[in-house]
């Protein structure tokens, strides 16, 4: 069963742009501000790292119907940092 929204964006609707933009953003730029620090974190007694999801990104909480591309990339940067 596939239930759509009036009023959101559809999956179909979402273009390739829109896709790399949201992974840019939420995925490769955290992994890429990671390897930059990662030398001063291996430094630390207490190494941090902390990254800003989204309650789009939850699998649990389905509140990614509205934009898409935004809350499957939140949900990829949440897997990466489990």
């Amino acid at each position: 069963m596939c239930v759509q929204h009036p009023g959101y964006d559809r999956l179909e609707d979402v273009d390739a742009n829109t896709f790399t933009y949201a992974f840019a953003a939420n995925v490769v730029g955290p992994v890429m501000i990671y390897q930059v620090f990662k030398r001063f974190l291996d430094k630390s007694d207490k190494p941090v790292v902390v990254n800003l999801s989204s309650g789009a990104g939850s699998m649990g909480m389905d509140l990614g119907a509205n934009a898409p591309a935004y809350a499957i990339s939140k949900a990829a940067l949440n897997m990466m940092v489990r």
